[in-house]
């Protein structure tokens, strides 16, 4: 059951709250929704896009690409990888969330998700571009957009990930293990969220560690020279 719903358009200051009852509720959001890029929120893609799809498939925000700050917590912020939103605006923790202080929550995340990110491409280009081949699906939608605007380039190529990878991942991981990513893992979509984490966390976990990869195909990590 949908209890209620937010949205906000920050390029038209824009904020709607409606009950999930409401009849009228699929034309007022696809009315916020008209000429927006892409739809952002944090865990809306393994979540709120989903449930709401199952609940009014007709929405046109559903043929919009996805961006969920949950996903780019890791990527943007290594250090703390389990960020997640404060909600100052409660009182207790009793009070009920409000769906349209959480979406102006997600964007003002956003905002300093894309500023770590910029920061990441002046500073360890290698890195951004291996993110941006692991993390964007195709050119022009959702997060492909938000790293092609970073780093004004197009998705780079497997060649040029490749190589960037084995620059970045030189002396921090085992041989076997850089190979095996190299040949098989780089190329398997499936693997590409995870490698995206792994090599984030890579050069902000400091010293002794090595990075290897067991027979069933799972990642291991171990410390050590």
């Amino acid at each position: 059951m949908l209890r209620e719903l937010g949205a906000y358009r920050p390029d038209l200051d824009a904020r709607l709250k409606l009950k999930g009852s409401a009849p009228d509720l699929a034309t007022r959001l696809d009315a916020i929704t008209a000429g927006a890029a892409f739809v952002l929120g944090h865990n809306v893609v393994a979540f709120d896009q989903p449930a709401l799809a199952a609940l009014q498939p007709g929405l046109a925000l559903h043929r919009l690409p996805l961006i969920d700050t949950l996903e780019l917590s890791p990527v943007a912020f290594p250090q703390n990888p389990y960020h997640r939103l404060v909600k100052d605006y409660k009182l207790c923790t009793t009070t009920r969330n409000d769906p349209v202080r959480d979406a102006e929550l997600a964007y003002a995340l956003f905002l300093d998700q894309s500023e770590a990110l910029r920061l990441r491409v002046a500073e360890h280009p290698d890195e951004a571009l291996c993110l941006h081949f692991l993390l964007a699906t195709e050119d022009g939608k959702g997060v492909a957009n938000l790293f092609a605007s970073l780093r004004r380039a197009l998705r780079p190529s497997l060649a040029d990930t490749r190589a960037a990878w084995e620059r970045m991942t030189r002396g921090k991981v085992c041989i076997t293990g850089q190979r095996q990513v190299v040949d098989q893992f780089l190329t398997n979509p499936d693997w590409h969220k995870p490698l995206a984490y792994v090599l984030a966390w890579l050069r902000v976990a400091g010293g002794g560690w090595q990075f290897s990869f067991a027979a069933l195909g799972q990642p291991q990590f171990s410390s050590g020279a």
